[in-house]
């Protein structure tokens, strides 16, 4: 729990600093689950979550979080794989729409290796609902 913690604190930080989180977003999503791949494997899962999404532009930091823009929503995907953990958070001028992008990039990951049938997913929310503005309604 409490990596979780650090995790979530370092996410806000990285939203605040890079710009991610401004006047026209002050909503801000949060979910997580755990992970079973190499960090240059959860990074390339999020990139390409991200990009069959229509996130753009996506970009990568030091292979530890992807980052990406959808209308004035941002996301960011933060990989901590030596904790196996991944979080997901999304920030935007409406709630509802962060939610539903964050709950969106959780149900979509794929937190394992192929040919892996462990269940690790411990996120909340089990679908990204309905929220005009969000890629996953």
């Amino acid at each position: 729990m409490k990596s979780l913690k650090i995790v979530a604190l370092a996410a806000s930080l990285t939203f605040m600093v890079s710009g991610i989180a401004h006047a026209k977003a002050p909503y801000i999503a949060h979910r997580s689950q755990n992970v079973d791949l190499s960090q240059s494997g959860c990074v390339d899962n999020a990139v390409a979550l991200m990009k069959e999404n229509k996130f753009s532009p996506v970009l990568t930091s030091k292979g530890t979080y992807v980052v990406g823009s959808y209308g004035e929503n941002k996301a960011i995907i933060v990989c901590q794989t030596p904790k196996g953990l991944v979080s997901f958070i999304a920030s935007g001028p409406n709630f509802s729409v962060a939610t539903c992008i964050a709950k969106g990039l959780l149900k979509n990951f794929k937190a394992e290796e192929e040919g892996t049938d462990t269940d690790t997913g411990t996120g909340t929310g089990t679908g990204a609902g309905t929220s005009k503005g969000c890629p996953f309604s």
